[in-house]
């Protein structure tokens, strides 16, 4: 049942969104048995803007890291979105969220600050306000304040 991508789409195409979703999610535990999830990710991810939608959220419930990483800031805010939600569940490594942060849109970067923001990451907050300074950009740094520990804030006030 649903080995490749082709077939899950197949299975996807005649139902309504919220079904679509739902059996996307419960297809995800049986790529994962048969060792084809990762190869379906990489088909859906090469091809059009719903597909990639698909690879993202079912990286999300097949938790897999290195393919959400890497879609922190991608230009699809709905991939971008599944990836940050993966960083909230997953421990995705603090080097792709920050490379993410410094390589996003702005509207990437206002995601990843309020993740940041919820105090999850306070070391890594720390060192993206750090470096934000030394480049000269205080604005951007204090938007990020809010995940820092409240001795880092207290002496970088």
């Amino acid at each position: 049942m649903l080995p490749t991508a082709d077939e899950l789409l197949a299975a996807l195409d005649p139902l309504p969104h919220h079904r679509r979703l739902r059996r996307l999610a419960r297809s995800v535990p049986v790529l994962v048995e048969r060792g084809t999830l990762a190869a379906v990710l990489d088909d859906l991810d090469r091809r059009g803007d719903y597909e990639r939608r698909l690879a993202a959220l079912a990286a999300l419930v097949g938790r897999q890291e290195r393919f959400l990483a890497e879609r922190l800031a991608d230009p699809d805010p709905v991939v971008a979105g599944y990836a940050l939600r993966g960083a909230r569940a997953l421990p995705l490594p603090d080097a792709a969220i920050e490379a993410a942060y410094e390589d996003a849109s702005a509207a990437t970067r206002d995601r990843i600050a309020r993740f940041l923001w919820a105090g999850n990451r306070p070391a890594l907050a720390e060192r993206l306000v750090t470096s934000l300074r030394e480049r000269g950009d205080d604005a951007e740094a204090a938007r990020l304040l809010p995940g820092c520990s409240t001795p880092f804030v207290a002496t970088a006030l």
